[in-house]
């Protein structure tokens, strides 16, 4: 085990609970001439009567995070108010020639204390007993899992599922756990969380949410809060969640098109004379 990276695990747990904190004051702080965070958003209700609301976000995490915290959503502040949220564990790519190497110590250190100033920021949106998931690189050390321990007091590695890359593994992280782990990856592994662990009108909040998981926000009767950072990313997002409820909005017409009527007494004479 790399002792000096196990070493630094405390001192980066310590920072990001500073930063996190840090983050959601100046996002809170609305004085005059204070920037807000640079995201924009976007909101389609797909079924008012059922409370089945989808928000667009397009940001980057830290800003989205910790803007949904401060009341910067049309909901208002969603501090404890989330049943599940769905992070990966993705950098983002910097210039050409201002990265260093994916597996140099400088690297790691960054990319987990961003982790773990996401988890900090994650923990304050979730109810009591809600849960978090997070996709991440695999590590021999097994830092992301040691992260999430540190910052929920438990979490487990989920079965891989079918198709999920070698390289990639997803864990869970909350007060309560089922007991039964789905095996699944990706949109599969999003849909079983979201019918497992939340109820109708629960907050979901997915981060760097991806076109496939369209058919789960469209079919579930959830509050979801969808946030992506790559503006393109996010246009494919929207096409894919509008053609999907316009797909389910048609079925039913569908149906009962498709029927067929027993003709009355009266059309049957008519056809005869």
């Amino acid at each position: 085990m790399n002792r000096s990276m196990l070493n630094r695990l405390p001192d980066i747990i310590s920072l990001a609970r500073q930063r996190a904190r840090e983050l959601w004051t100046c996002s809170a702080d609305v004085r005059p001439g204070r920037r807000r965070p640079p995201w924009s958003a976007a909101r389609m209700t797909a079924d008012a009567h059922h409370g089945h609301r989808v928000s667009l976000l397009c940001g980057d995490d830290l800003s989205v995070m910790s803007g949904l915290l401060s009341g910067q959503a049309q909901d208002g502040p969603l501090a404890g108010r989330v049943s599940l949220v769905w992070l990966s564990d993705a950098a983002d790519p910097a210039p050409d020639g201002l990265n260093p190497p994916s597996n140099s110590l400088q690297t790691r250190v960054r990319r987990l204390i961003e982790l773990s100033t996401r988890l900090f920021l994650a923990r304050d949106l979730l109810v009591d007993q809600g849960a978090l998931v997070v996709t991440a690189d695999t590590d021999a050390d097994r830092c992301a899992e040691r992260l999430l321990g540190a910052v929920f007091g438990q979490a487990q590695a989920l079965p891989p599922g079918v198709g999920q890359a070698p390289t990639t593994c997803a864990y869970l992280a909350g007060t309560l756990l089922p007991q039964r782990l789905p095996a699944a990856s990706g949109a599969a592994l999003l849909g079983e969380l979201v019918r497992t662990l939340t109820g109708r009108n629960d907050h979901v909040l997915v981060m760097g949410a991806q076109p496939a998981f369209s058919m789960w926000v469209a079919a579930l009767e959830r509050r979801w809060v969808l946030a992506q950072s790559e503006p393109l990313a996010f246009s494919l997002l929207r096409e894919h969640i509008v053609a999907r409820q316009m797909e389910l909005a048609r079925r039913p017409l569908q149906d009962e098109t498709s029927r067929e009527w027993p003709a009355s007494p009266l059309s049957r004479a008519r056809r005869t004379t």
